[in-house]
């Protein structure tokens, strides 16, 4: 039963009987010998000598679930000896540091680890979401949750704990945090593949497909020619445009233009996704129509190099205070969004519709999805990169006079 052989490297399974137990039964081990030296990975078993020759010679219908913590443990020795040969490191006083590095793992340990490089990264939002994930384990279990306790009967069941009182668009985050942190436990040999309960005959992460947010063409039309005696609401308005007409830019992108971003009659600007998650930026160039200008020039600051182009909150050189400024700005825009679209009649007027209508309204018009992935910036190789090709000046701003090609000019007040 299991036995592996590699490079003068040798792993078994075995009952030592050289530690007899007070019930008279000894541990399982996984024993592996190299250069006539052994070392021993205790299996948490112990069983009677007759107990174990049933199970060695017969098949996998006795104990089988002996059988299976036998198994994990012998995968997980085999997949670090293989790791160490592959490095020409290996040697049995580096295998038992590694396994005894695993052995203190838990999945409480890996999240901190997680948050810890997260904020080391600035990525606050993205660490915030993390800690909250931990939270709710360690408030479900007080213990520490050992790495190969999360299989598909763990994750199914905390699956149904968050279902108790969160969204779907919750829970999914949640499992998802699960997943990403057990794969980094595979990538730091933390964890075998063996024991990841995720995948295509394991736990799945259930998508969460929201209704579509674009606007239709008529909704962004009373949108642009809003009037209003509020200060605040036309501001409001404006910047809801400026996004639209930006490439849907972001919220967080917006809060960072600067004057230097302008440049030959264009924005030019790396989305703060990009620059965290991938190690090709990609610049996004909008031709800097004249509805843009006038949105600048209306509500923008002193047109200096360094300053931000709006003055929409106050900088600050710590990531955690930032982010909840910007947080704050962004759901005060949503509010002032709200009740302009109360007034024009539209539901769900929020700064992500900027996002969608923009991609919707080129996709109707008839721009190809290579160039409008290209202006959105997306960063999935798997399905957009494959798409993306350069285009010439000209054709971006073809393109983007598309964006108010379904009304006649005005002048926003």
């Amino acid at each position: 039963m299991f036995k592996y052989e590699k490079r003068g490297i040798t792993i078994t399974c075995v009952l030592d009987i050289r530690h007899q137990r007070k019930n008279g039964e000894y541990p399982i081990k996984i024993r592996v010998t190299f250069r006539s030296k052994s070392w021993y990975y205790p299996v948490k078993q112990s069983i009677s000598k007759e107990l174990w020759n049933k199970i060695v010679q017969s098949d996998n219908s006795i104990h089988p679930e002996i059988r299976e913590d036998i198994e994990n443990c012998y995968l997980l020795v085999k997949s670090h000896v293989n790791s160490l040969v592959e490095k020409k490191a290996f040697s049995l006083d580096q295998l038992k540091s590694d396994i005894k590095r695993i052995d203190k793992a838990s999945l409480n340990s890996l999240f901190r680890d997680k948050i810890a490089n997260l904020q080391l990264e600035s990525q606050i939002g993205t660490m915030i979401m993390y800690e909250s994930t931990l939270h709710i384990i360690e408030r479900r279990f007080p213990k520490e949750i050992a790495i190969e306790q999360v299989d598909l009967k763990w994750l199914k069941e905390f699956e149904k704990y968050l279902r108790k009182n969160r969204s779907q668009a919750t829970v999914y985050s949640h499992m998802r945090n699960i997943r990403a942190v057990l794969n980094m436990a595979i990538s730091l040999g933390y964890m075998s593949r063996n024991l990841y309960a995720f995948g295509q005959d394991g736990y799945k992460v259930k998508c969460v497909h929201g209704r579509k947010k674009a606007l239709t063409c008529d909704e962004i039309k009373r949108i642009i020619n809003f009037k209003s005696k509020s200060k605040e609401l036309r501001k409001y308005r404006d910047l809801w445009v400026f996004m639209y007409l930006c490439n849907g830019i972001t919220v967080d992108d917006l809060i960072m233009l600067k004057y230097r971003n302008l440049y030959d009659d264009e924005i030019r600007f790396v989305r703060g996704k990009t620059k965290r998650m991938t190690s090709e930026i990609k610049e996004i160039q909008v031709p800097l129509l004249k509805e843009l200008k006038t949105i600048i020039k209306r509500w923008g600051n002193k047109p200096l190099p360094n300053n931000y182009i709006f003055p929409l909150i106050k900088h600050t050189v710590s990531s955690e205070k930032l982010l909840m400024r910007k947080g704050s700005f962004t759901k005060n825009f949503n509010q002032q969004l709200k009740i302009i679209g109360a007034l024009l009649n539209i539901d769900n007027l929020t700064t992500v519709t900027a996002r969608h209508s923009f991609a919707t309204v080129l996709k109707r018009n008839g721009v190809n999805v290579p160039y409008i992935s290209e202006s959105l910036g997306h960063k999935d190789v798997a399905t957009t990169e494959r798409y993306l090709a350069h285009f010439e000046k000209d054709t971006r701003i073809e393109n983007s006079n598309l964006l108010l090609s379904f009304i006649k000019p005005v002048d926003m007040e």
